[in-house]
């Protein structure tokens, strides 16, 4: 009997059974396995499609996957081989209806791995395309519930006018945020000694985070962008029987931590690297750093276990007077600094993240602090800023043209921070907390 097309209305269950499945994939491909992916429509939240899960493991040698075609038959899979594509690896269940399908390819084959990749990603950030989408499958399957292969014609036309525009639109947003990975990914020279001079100023925010989800219980957590380790020891202080591993892309972050904290496993990754499933993933201001916070957020709520909590503070400062006043200091002709790349902040609005996360949580909490740091002068405020926003001017600068930048900093920050009658100044600090459930 031929197959049926059925074209639904998304379920938030296809996401959960692929966790199921995708957690039975990775016990038979151990450590072969890199990473597997949620792909398809059913990747998409909102999307109509064929209740059909299709995953995309990524191995490290595609020709092991041969040797396990009796494991995935256990599991109800038929192996069928490359299956019409070069390279691949495909499976499927549920015989002439298909209820789930792996299409497995080799850590080298980039081409095919992000034509998948892209096509997801572009759907689930451009709604319209979405929809158009979901309408035209929605309206084949009407007209030939039972013929697959009109099924197909009829999308054909789409199809690769779709993969085309999400193709070109994942090369232009590579190209746009090239520096931004590099930078946020090339964070080696930070100086956790600088970083903190102001231990518990920058560690308050990372306690009322923790603090917040106090009662969830997380037993593996990971914390992305821990730094020198202070946040990381909050959440062991905190949560002392959670398996804990701290990541960084800083080296010198990460070997400063590892002394200071020789009981908590520290690791230098990057953020979507991360393997494996965790019930909290927390970080304490460095997802501004990285950048596409609307592919970025849904990708790692991907890496929590059901029940998860996404935990994050990000700074909301840039209306600051002294965040300002650096701006309009750098932008003066004399300095040259025209053409210094800088790391971008890539925070959004709070509406923005609202929108995010409304649509790849099942439930979560958006708020913002304001905190007033008391310093002890107005080189204190300098020295707040020296290892992160004026970093990238010092460094183009060189040590003694970077000493006067400061200095005329300095200077100038007295007219925006009076001394108060303590003989203190006062420097405000917005940021912006969310919790996200999966």
């Amino acid at each position: 009997m031929p197959q049926h097309i059925v074209v639904t209305a998304y379920s938030p269950e296809w996401a959960a059974e692929f966790e199921r499945e995708s957690e039975m994939i990775k016990n038979i491909l151990k450590d072969n396995c890199v990473a597997v992916h949620h792909i398809g429509s059913t990747a998409v939240a909102g999307l109509k499609a064929k209740p059909i899960i299709d995953m995309m493991p990524i191995v490290a040698d595609l020709r092991k996957v041969d040797e396990l075609a009796s494991e995935f038959e256990k599991i109800g899979y038929e192996y069928l081989g490359e299956f019409g594509i070069a390279g691949r690896r495909y499976l499927r269940k549920g015989g002439a209806e298909r209820t789930h399908q792996i299409h497995i390819f080799e850590a080298t084959n980039q081409a095919d791995i992000e034509r998948h990749l892209a096509v997801r990603d572009y759907l689930r950030t451009h709604n319209e395309a979405a929809e158009e989408y979901g309408n035209l499958k929605e309206k084949l399957a009407r007209e030939f519930p039972y013929d697959i292969d009109a099924y197909c014609d009829g999308k054909d036309e789409f199809v690769k006018k779709l993969e085309k525009t999400a193709l070109e639109w994942k090369k232009r947003k590579s190209s746009r945020n090239l520096y931004a990975e590099n930078e946020a990914r090339n964070m080696t020279d930070w100086n956790a000694d600088q970083y903190l001079k102001f231990m518990n100023q920058r560690t308050q925010p990372a306690v009322d985070l923790a603090m917040r989800i106090i009662d969830s219980k997380p037993r593996r957590i990971a914390d992305i962008g821990c730094g020198p380790g202070n946040s990381t020891y909050v959440l062991k202080k905190i949560f002392p029987d959670a398996e804990l591993l701290g990541i960084d892309l800083s080296s010198e972050m990460i070997e400063k931590a590892r002394k200071d904290y020789p009981d908590i496993e520290f690791r230098v990754c990057d953020a979507l690297a991360l393997a494996g499933k965790y019930d909290l993933l927390f970080s304490n201001a460095c997802l501004q750093w990285i950048p596409d916070h609307d592919t970025l957020l849904p990708s790692l709520m991907d890496k929590l276990s059901d029940g998860g909590i996404l935990a994050a503070q990000v700074p909301i400062n840039e209306e600051e007077p002294l965040f300002k006043l650096i701006k309009e200091t750098a932008a003066e002709p004399e300095w040259g600094l025209q053409d210094v790349a800088l790391p971008p902040n890539q925070t959004l609005a709070p509406q923005e993240y609202f929108d995010i996360l409304a649509g790849c949580s099942s439930s979560f909490d958006l708020w913002e602090t304001k905190y007033y740091h008391v310093l002890d002068s107005h080189k204190a405020l300098v020295e707040w800023v020296k290892g992160t926003r004026l970093r990238p001017y010092l460094a183009f600068l060189g040590e003694t043209a970077g000493k006067e930048f400061e200095k005329v900093i300095t200077d100038r920050v007295k007219r925006s921070y009076p001394v108060r009658k303590s003989g203190d100044v006062v420097f405000g600090f917005r940021r912006l907390f969310f919790t996200a459930k999966k």
